[in-house]
């Protein structure tokens, strides 16, 4: 099916990736213009409205209806773009993930530089990293993997997982595959004096810059 990508931006809230199908294309060449481009504005304003419904945690039978309402009107997932997954990962409404990954959700993300898995695995969103690995996700190497997790503890203070990441093979001073962060930025970042500490205590080079 050929498509024609359109980023969408309603008033400054939201950005989503948008894909006109064939069929808008084909109703615009043998129907009135303005009536196809009123149709599909239409679409484009109820697709921007599933994604607001995704973020402020509304039911998920009730996002995964407006969705399906808008694929039998013809609107598709723009596969090289992964911000309603990741969207649905990260609010952990898993039931809507998987829905769109039927839906052709890609779960391997953008140009197949796995960040859906990323954003699951750095975030410890282990039933999403389920359903990713279910749906064809490629599996991230366990260092890169220990990477993203201690950016993230970093992140947030954790100490004892800063200690369990650097035992699995995070690199002190490596950048994770997601935010391109050390450890000890993230630190600094957020205000976690304990974890600076530590993390130069263990080794890290303390003129790093974000």
């Amino acid at each position: 099916m050929k498509k024609t990508i359109v980023s969408l931006s309603l008033a400054g809230l939201l950005c989503v990736p948008f894909a006109y199908s064939q069929q808008y294309l084909e109703e615009k060449t043998s129907s009135d213009p303005r009536e196809t481009q009123q149709k599909w504005d239409a679409i484009r304003k109820e697709y921007s409205q599933a994604m607001w419904d995704l973020r402020e945690r509304k039911p998920q039978q009730q996002v995964i209806e407006k969705f399906d309402a808008l694929f039998q009107k013809g609107a598709i997932i723009e596969t090289f773009d992964d911000e309603v997954l990741e969207t649905a990962i990260l609010y952990q409404a898993y039931e809507v993930a998987k829905f769109l990954l039927t839906k052709g959700a890609d779960p391997n993300g953008f140009r197949s530089h796995g960040k859906p898995l990323k954003i699951a695995t750095r975030f410890g969103k282990h039933e999403a990293i389920t359903i990713l690995m279910q749906h064809g996700a490629k599996p991230l190497k366990p260092e890169e993997a220990a990477q993203l997790r201690l950016t993230f503890a970093a992140g947030t203070g954790k100490l004892n997982a800063i200690k369990t990441e650097l035992a699995n093979g995070a690199g002190i001073d490596s950048r994770d595959t997601l935010d391109h962060e050390t450890a000890l930025v993230e630190a600094a970042q957020w205000g976690h004096t304990e974890a600076v500490k530590l993390l130069l205590q263990v080794g890290a080079y303390p003129k790093q810059t974000g």
